[in-house]
């Protein structure tokens, strides 16, 4: 409305200026907003912005704290696996995502692909890293983070009988305990107490487990360099594996008790979570 009535006004004025002695002075131009740079896939290198995918994972964050909107962070293979490119060209890049992020998430990519350039070499190293701190197994993985601990509330992936529409649906119904005080302000006093308690034991079995597997590492692949058999290194490492055996089990009991929780959060927010259409 506001473009079409100052037309208007302009086309109205023309007779007068026509006739006046010196030519009307234009107001001077706006100066030119340079769009944010961005990679070759389209990813912003660096700022965030609510709804629009970016590589800058502090800016995400921080703006997500600002804002109170969540984070929904991918981790991907951008150029080499299958499932990753189907869930952008049958979700992400569509229409019916794209308007429901806008106004609810705040939207970051970890990327690792094989032609390097796609990502700023400044980003590679911290990639590789977040990959390892959220223990993602395989790609693509998407992560709703919690505002409060940056820790996963709800882990994504690729289903083939997702639509644009039942991909933002499944986000947007975990948006509420993903907020500033979403789980805290949807549990009971003492099961508030139970689930940081379980969280600190998740990363405490999950961090047991990174240094397990650096320990056993050099010894594994000394086995192998000596041409020992698949049986051969399996009875070496029998006792190093019921010790993992036992952190998957610590962590599996965590994972599980976390779960329990969150089931009782998510009834009792049910409702408020924001419509996505």
């Amino acid at each position: 409305m506001n473009k079409t009535l100052s037309l208007i006004a302009a086309a109205s004025l023309l007779p007068f200026l026509a006739l006046a002695d010196e030519p009307a002075n234009p107001a001077p131009a706006a100066p030119a907003v340079a769009a944010p740079a961005t990679t070759a896939n389209g990813v912003r290198i660096d700022g965030a912005e609510i709804g629009q995918w970016t590589h800058d994972w502090d800016a995400a964050l921080a703006l997500a704290k600002e804002k109170d909107v969540p984070v929904f962070a991918l981790f991907t293979g951008s150029d080499w696996c299958p499932y990753c490119v189907k869930l952008h060209d049958r979700i992400f890049a569509k229409d019916g995502w794209k308007n429901w992020a806008k106004d609810n998430v705040v939207l970051t990519y970890v990327d690792q692909p094989r032609d390097e350039s796609l990502v700023p070499e400044k980003y590679r190293e911290r990639n590789r890293k977040l990959c390892e701190r959220y223990s993602i197994e395989g790609f693509p993985t998407a992560l709703l983070l919690s505002l409060d601990t940056d820790e996963p509330l709800m882990t994504y992936g690729y289903d083939n009988s997702d639509t644009p529409e039942s991909f933002a649906k499944d986000v947007a119904d975990f948006l509420p305990l993903a907020r500033h005080d979403g789980i805290k302000k949807s549990l009971s006093e003492e099961d508030w107490a139970l689930y940081t308690k379980a969280q600190e034991e998740r990363k405490s079995w999950e961090a047991k487990g990174r240094e397990f597997l650096a320990k056993i590492q050099p010894k594994f692949e000394a086995l192998q360099k000596e041409g020992k058999s698949r049986e051969e290194i399996q009875e070496a490492l029998k006792d190093d594996a019921e010790e993992m055996k036992k952190i998957q089990s610590g962590r599996e009991a965590a994972v599980k008790s976390i779960q329990e929780l969150m089931d009782r959060a998510m009834k009792s927010v049910a409702g408020e979570a924001p419509k996505a259409e």
